[in-house]
């Protein structure tokens, strides 16, 4: 993604928000079979506050396994933008997978998710096992 993308022009509405610093960092893992709504949920508002201030508060990135297009629940194919890497110290992390995230979160995956865990990094994911 570029870093331009990351403010977009045509905001209806605008406000003032004092921001010195760098701007938050997020990274979604998506699995296969990832269901989409809750990735779209997640970054529409980081886009939105970005747009409407007319500042880069908030960067995000979609990230897989390999760096390979994975296949959504809905049957999108998505682009990511970086392979699955290791998070920075300020950086969140989420975990994007469908309803049987046992069957498509390999184990690359897992040790991926392990390995932050014990780096204390903030890891979130969607939707949540029943």
């Amino acid at each position: 993604m570029s870093d331009d993308s990351f403010v977009q022009k045509g905001a209806a509405a605008t406000l003032s928000v004092p921001h010195a610093g760098e701007p938050q960092d997020f990274y979604f893992l998506l699995l296969p079979k990832a269901t989409m709504l809750p990735v779209a949920a997640a970054i529409e508002p980081l886009r939105i506050a970005n747009q409407v201030t007319n500042t880069k508060l908030y960067r995000w990135y979609i990230m897989t396994e390999d760096g390979a297009p994975v296949r959504c629940s809905n049957g999108m194919v998505i682009t990511p933008d970086i392979p699955l890497r290791a998070l920075t110290s300020e950086a969140v992390g989420f975990v994007c997978a469908g309803v049987e995230p046992q069957d498509t979160a390999s184990e690359t995956a897992l040790n991926w998710l392990r390995r932050e865990h014990r780096f204390g990094r903030k890891i979130g994911g969607s939707p949540r096992p029943g």
